[in-house]
């Protein structure tokens, strides 16, 4: 769905959704939802034509957006109780990725939102 959504979709100038963009974060639920048993995120399109998703996890809001031109995923979470925030990037695609990913996602305590 989100392949089809055309440039223009948000204002005149903004492009479409990149297309290795896409197929980046196809690749990233595929495998953390595969191998690690993470929910499958909410995912959209970004304005500059990049990919994110996002996660409520307790009192985290957790996204993971697929950046330009490098296809790296910045991941980002903020607990919004305590104001507490989580970042990582994943640079390259590769073995690593699901490691990464878990150590990231695993910083988070889902039941009293705290690390």
């Amino acid at each position: 769905e989100i392949a089809r959504t055309p440039a223009g979709w948000y204002s005149t100038q903004n492009p479409a959704p990149d297309v290795s963009a896409i197929a980046r974060m196809r690749e990233l639920v595929t495998l953390i939802t595969a191998e690690a048993g993470v929910p499958t995120p909410y995912v959209y399109p970004l304005p500059d034509g990049s990919i994110t998703g996002e996660w409520t996890r307790g009192d985290w809001e957790i996204s993971a957006t697929v950046t330009l031109p490098d296809l790296a995923i910045e991941l980002h979470a903020l607990n919004v109780e305590t104001d507490d925030e989580l970042e990582a990037e994943i640079a390259e695609f590769d073995e690593r990725t699901l490691s990464a990913f878990s150590r990231f996602w695993s910083g988070m305590d889902s039941d009293t939102g705290g690390q």
